[in-house]
């Protein structure tokens, strides 16, 4: 499983829990409730003493921190079940109290990392339904919180408008992929076993440059000569 290629600055917390064959299928995006910089927040998860964590973090300009790897369960919702099969968020505020706003360099990144979650996991729609049948929650629904504030939880049903029109958007255009951690999930095993078998080595600069199309082609191709099974 990869994580988000968007990600701007990392530092792993030792709050997580393994899980073996983690399946995202939702999206769980908090709020910080405090106003401060990404590496201050991914400085703060990083503490053993918190026993808090998330998987990733958005800051007021924008800027996206890898906390925990997406195939760990954050400590993150006050649910081990719901952490379980999420992929987190905690989003900076841009002034404390009241609404608990987010700026507009936030949430523009914001939806950037939920299309990009949802294309690598699988995720074709993002569904709010106000409840858990969706897969777009709210923290609030598992714990005695006001998280993600007035301010994100009035925009869920925004939030996945805008996240839905960017996924249907890039099935319109011809995606390429350069790397292997970038190609959709049913393909990453098979096409990594062809390069680290020399049968496809990309440019110079190692960018493989496929489309759908021809990772289908050199899968069935593989096959054929059995190198895959």
């Amino acid at each position: 499983m990869s994580n988000s290629p968007l990600v701007n600055v990392t530092r792993l917390s030792p709050n997580y829990t393994e899980i073996a064959n983690k399946k995202n299928i939702n999206i769980i995006p908090h709020h910080t409730a405090g106003v401060l910089s990404v590496e201050a927040a991914l400085e703060w998860f990083s503490r053993p003493s918190t026993q808090a964590s998330c998987n990733y973090v958005v800051g007021n300009d924008g800027r996206i921190g890898l906390c925990v790897p997406e195939d760990k369960r954050a400590w993150t919702t006050s649910s081990r079940a719901a952490d379980s099969v999420s992929v987190t968020i905690e989003v900076v505020n841009s002034s404390a109290g009241g609404e608990w706003p987010v700026s507009d360099a936030a949430w523009k990144s914001l939806v950037n990392l939920c299309a990009d979650i949802c294309k690598r996991n699988g995720i074709e729609k993002l569904n709010y339904t106000g409840d858990k049948n969706g897969n777009l929650h709210m923290h609030k629904w598992y714990a005695n919180t006001n998280c993600p504030g007035p301010y994100l939880a009035s925009r869920f049903p925004k939030l996945a408008a805008e996240v839905n029109a960017k996924l249907e958007k890039q099935e319109e255009e011809e995606v390429r992929y350069n790397y292997v951690s970038e190609m959709p999930k049913w393909a990453r095993a098979d096409i990594q076993k062809l390069v680290d078998e020399g049968y496809l080595k990309g440019r110079d600069n190692g960018k493989l440059d496929m489309t759908d199309d021809m990772i289908r082609t050199v899968i069935i191709c593989g096959r054929m000569m059995g190198v895959l099974e």
